[in-house]
């Protein structure tokens, strides 16, 4: 039950270390060399009782840190390769790189064993690489590597527009340059000289680059586009090819780049031009070749022959009518023939002389220019495109009617006046059709005015048709505007008991502003305070409730007017009060508040009190309480605030009132369980109230365990033992020096202890040994696992897993310890001894082709130590028998693997990759060649095999002639066969029946010869011969 207050720590090479409470027991030491050493820890408790235990702490030789890296160029990943050395130590776990390159951020650092770093800038860096090996010992190495700048490059271009088929000279540009790697940007053309001159096969845009390496092997590129320019392609397009008439030629030819500088035609009939787009007149019609030559601004020069026809052209003519309406209007009639060669008119172009035109054969245009006449041609184009025009200079119009009317603005309901005229002041009106759309009849009349009122306010569009004595007609539409009433409209805020009602005017000026208003508030008594005319005015009605008739009038922009009346009604006084506590008042403690409000009337009550008590918390209901209690959490000053609610039958009335409080401060009692329990061992408590700016002045433990009436404490951080295991309520009572307390309970759980137990299977030498937990919880989860395997001489002997294995390096009996801990952190542990065996050895040899057979494969058992034992063929088939004969059935790479049992249950395992390949040339006896045969492997001569690496067969006819031969292989087999014919006859005729001698020259995929073929006759050799059956 005491407390521990010394620790005297032994490391075993000389060096003792003595601490003494209250600093901390925990430390670290530095041993000189490697090796094992036994630390032994003796620690004296508060009643200077002692007790010692010991560990074998291993040291472990650091590894040594080294690295070399690759050329460094600016721009480049630098690759970094580690020579580290474990130094006879643990392997190397970890390495960390830091490139001395901070703005490269997070890629400042890595690690990989072997990584790449791109620097930020050229320049020197201090490169650190920190090793670590498997049991955290570490070395570092550092070197300084220098970043070279990139080589800079360029390069200039004789020409950077080059035609077709002419030279492209470079001239590379760059100091301490050793390598030049041109790229002309067309998939074909490269060079490695400095300067190098290039032709282009195709047009077009081609990127050229040059990539330079410089004495530190950095390299650097730059491009640049060159345009290869295409010949310019010419073509022209001709049209009016009439005899008698000019002939326009239009030069379409193309140039990819820049333009022509030069056109010279030829028209076939003795005459040329240089324009661009010449015209030509042929005399008389017929055919005639037409070529054009162009030259672009580059020198390049192309031509282009056309053949044209020149045709004879037809007669135009035409007639027309003026009609009386409408006013403009005329009719025009073709009255045009065909040319000699009775080609057909195919189109018709109008020229009405006004600037407008017509296509139609017989077109009506209206002339927007009256009392004129106008020069009027016709041009029509036959099927050949050959046109001929005929004019008439003597086409005249006269002057329409013209009709206008005007009309008053008025204000809805009242009525609208209209004026009519009308031009020219020569003509004569009949009669006005008025219609005015608003749903009324149309009125004719012969006067020129009329009057109308329309049924409401808005824009109406109004019909006028006039007609004259000459019988025309012309209707026009006027708009006729009349104005919006305004609407008037407010609303108020009536005032308190002191203060005055509020109006807002509300109204809507009818699509314009209102200029005027003009106020009764309905409250004669006030004499001349009863009238207003503001737009937004103020009003003190007397105090008592009442019913006031106000009147709004309004006046707008167009000066219509109208007016409302509306009720206003005066509501009554509400006024809100309280009584506040008096007295100590402390926090957690309630305080309440006495409600004094009241309301002037007899028909309306407080239907909602608000209360906000200043400390975040508010409260509120609609059915009167009195008191109202309310708890502070805290000590300090609040102000309180009431606001009341009262409904009448036009408005919401609100009034509130406030006022200031003390709230002395109370602790808040709370506790910590510092530590978890478990049966047999005390429990600490530790007192975690706040005082919230009061010292508190008494603490009251009770620790609810009824096995223990008396388990009680005054103190401030008690211990305490509980009796048994189970959940117990603890409450702690705190007070300060204004007396005030405060009250909580815990729930502590003394828990029970888990079971430890294990099993483990058969320990074999240098082969894991698998453990397996088969502990028992006693009600919490089992949540850790600390395994030691007993095994001194190993670097890491222990585990945290709940099933681990572990390898045993020598035979013989280890004491293996386990402890577990459940989520209550409470401890068992058991020990176990595990004896060790030594492991047989596997070992195999292979026999292939056994019993000369391809694929058969006999199995010498060679193992030592063992019982039993099982193969796998890696075919799919597997055997425990001790030599084994088994057969492949085809072609692979089969991974053998052999496991060796001895009586204690140890295995060895051997493993080995086995290749068969089969091997096999077959060559026919005879064969029957035909028309039919050719289709089928009985009409050719088929030599079939696998697995050939070369291959070369002759067939010879009996006078030792070479009839056929072959050496094509595809996948290893023969390619190619005999169809029974001589090659060296030229009709590829078939050969005569009879025996041919064939000679074959193969070597397999694994470099043997083919030995022959017994042919049939039971001797092998690699020739033969074959039947040709006709």
């Amino acid at each position: 039950n005491g407390i521990i207050v010394q620790w005297i720590w032994d490391f075993s090479d000389g060096t003792v270390i003595t601490i003494d409470y209250p600093a901390s027991p925990n430390i670290s030491h530095l041993f000189g060399t490697n090796g094992s050493y036994e630390v032994f820890l003796t620690v004296m408790d508060s009643d200077s009782c002692q007790n010692t235990t010991s560990r074998i702490v291993q040291v472990i030789t650091s590894p040594i840190a080294d690295f070399t890296y690759e050329s460094a160029c600016f721009g480049y990943p630098v690759l970094f390769t580690d020579l580290s050395s474990p130094n006879g130590g643990p392997d190397i776990f970890t390495w960390n790189w830091s490139f001395d390159d901070p703005p490269s951020g997070t890629n400042n650092s890595s690690d990989l064993q072997n990584p790449s770093h791109i620097f930020t800038n050229p320049g020197t860096y201090t490169v650190s690489l920190i090793v670590t090996n498997t049991q955290g010992c570490f070395d570092t190495a550092m070197m300084d590597i220098v970043v070279d700048s990139l080589p800079d490059v360029d390069f200039t271009m004789a020409n950077d527009t080059v035609c077709l088929g002419d030279n492209a000279e470079f001239t590379g540009i760059g100091t301490n340059i050793s390598t030049w790697l041109w790229d002309f940007g067309d998939g074909i053309g490269t060079s490695t000289q400095q300067s190098p001159i290039y032709v282009y096969t195709g047009a077009g845009t081609y990127t050229v680059t040059l990539t330079v390496t410089d004495i530190n092997n950095c390299q650097s590129s730059i491009s640049y586009d060159i345009v290869i320019l295409e010949l310019p392609a010419v073509d022209f397009s001709y049209n009016n090819t009439c005899a008698g008439d000019s002939t326009y030629f239009f030069d379409e030819s193309v140039v990819a780049f820049g333009y022509v500088t030069s056109w010279d035609w030829d028209f076939g009939d003795g005459s040329s031009s240089t324009l661009q787009n010449p015209p030509h007149y042929y005399n008389t019609f017929g055919t005639y070749q037409v070529t054009l030559t162009v030259i672009d601004n580059f020198g390049c020069t192309n031509a282009y022959t056309e053949l044209i026809d020149v045709y004879d052209r037809p007669v135009s003519a035409f007639s027309f009518d003026v009609p009386c309406t409408p006013a403009g209007q005329v009719f025009f009639y073709d009255e045009s023939t065909s040319s000699n060669n009775n080609s057909p008119i195919q189109s018709w172009l109008w020229d009405f002389g006004d600037g407008y035109s017509a296509t139609d054969i017989n077109p009506t245009h209206v002339y927007g220019v009256v009392d004129s006449c106008y020069t009027v041609t016709l041009t029509v184009t036959d099927a050949n495109g050959c046109s001929a025009a005929d004019t008439n200079f003597n086409v005249c119009v006269f002057e329409p009617l013209s009709v206008s009317f005007t009309s008053t603005e008025v204000c809805a309901g009242q009525a609208t006046f209209f004026q009519a005229s009308y031009t020219p002041d020569y003509d004569s009106i009949y009669t006005y059709t008025w219609d005015f759309n608003d749903g009324s009849p149309p009125v004719s009349t012969y006067r020129d005015t009329i009057s109308h009122t329309f049924p409401g306010p808005g824009n109406y569009t109004v019909e006028l048709m006039a007609l004259d004595t000459n019988g025309c007609s012309v209707t026009i539409y006027e708009s006729a505007f009349v104005n919006e009433l305004p609407s008037p409209d407010f609303t108020y805020n009536m005032g308190t008991c002191e203060d005055p009602t509020q109006f807002f005017d509300q109204s809507l000026g009818g699509g314009t502003q209102i200029i005027s208003w003009s106020w009764d508030f309905g409250d004669l008594a006030s004499g001349t305070d009863n009238y207003s005319d503001e737009q937004h005015p103020e009003h003190i009605y007397p105090p008592q409730d009442s019913t006031y008739q106000v009147k709004l009038i309004v006046t707008n922009l167009n000066g219509c007017v109208d007016s409302i009346v509306k009720t206003v009604v005066r509501n009554p006084c509400l006024e809100a009060a309280f009584d506040s506590p008096t007295g100590t008042l402390c926090a957690n403690s309630e305080v309440c508040f006495n409600d004094v409000s009241q309301i002037y009337s007899t028909s309306t009550n407080i239907t909602n009190w608000f209360w906000d008590f200043g400390d975040g918390t508010t409260y509120t209901y609609d059915i009167e309480e009195n008191p109202v209690c309310h708890t502070y959490i805290s000590g300090g000053t609040y102000h309180v605030r009431l606001i009341i609610t009262a409904v009448t039958n036009t408005a919401t009335l609100r009034d509130s009132t406030s006022a200031t409080i003390t709230i002395n401060p109370a602790p808040a009692a709370d506790f910590y369980v510092t530590s978890t329990t478990c049966l047999g061992t005390a429990t600490e408590f530790t007192d975690l109230s706040d005082e919230n700016g009061a010292s508190i002045s008494s603490w009251e433990w009770d620790f609810g365990d009824p096995g223990n009436p008396a388990g009680t404490s005054d103190k401030q951080n008690p211990i305490y033992k509980f009796s048994d295991y189970g959940t117990f309520n603890v409450e702690l009572i705190v007070g300060n020096s204004f007396g005030c307390s405060d009250t909580t309970s815990q729930e502590v759980e003394i828990y029970d202890k888990p079971d430890a137990a294990f099993s483990f299977e058969n320990a074999c030498l240098n082969n894991p040994t698998f453990f397996f937990d088969e502990s028992e919880d006693a009600g919490a989860s089992i949540s850790s696992w600390y395994w030691n395997f007993g095994n001194p001489l190993s670097v890491i002997d222990t585990s945290n897993l709940q099933n681990p294995d572990y390898m045993y390096s020598d035979i013989g009996t280890y004491d293996v310890t386990f402890i577990i801990t459940d989520d209550n952190q409470c401890k068992d542990t058991v020990v176990h001894e595990v004896e060790v065996f030594d492991n047989p050895v596997a070992d195999f040899d292979i026999y292939d082709n056994y019993q000369q057979e391809q694929g058969q494969v006999y199995f010498v058992n060679n193992s030592s130590g063992a019982n039993a034992y099982f193969w796998d063929f890696g075919n799919g088939e597997v055997s425990d028998e001790f030599e084994p004969v088994i057969t492949y059935s085809s072609d692979g790479l089969y991974t053998i693997t052999l496991i060796a049992y001895n009586e204690d249950g140890c295995s060895d395992t051997t493993t080995f990759e086995y290749e068969m390949m089969f091997k096999t040339l077959y060559v026919p006896n005879a064969f029957a060649p035909g028309n039919l045969g050719w289709e089928y492997e009985d009409g050719r001569f088929i030599i079939k095999g696998v697995n050939l690496y070369r291959y070369r067969i002759e067939v010879y006819d009996a006078w030792g002639n070479l009839i056929w031969e072959s050496d094509a292989l595809i996948d290893g087999k023969p390619a190619a066969s005999w169809n029974g014919r001589n090659k060296g006859n030229p009709n590829l005729d078939l050969c005569p029946a009879g025996a041919y001698t064939w000679k074959i020259d193969a070597v397999f995929k694994d470099g043997t010869k083919w030995q022959g073929s017994d042919n049939g006759d039971g001797n092998t050799k690699p020739y033969g011969t074959v039947t040709l059956i006709r």
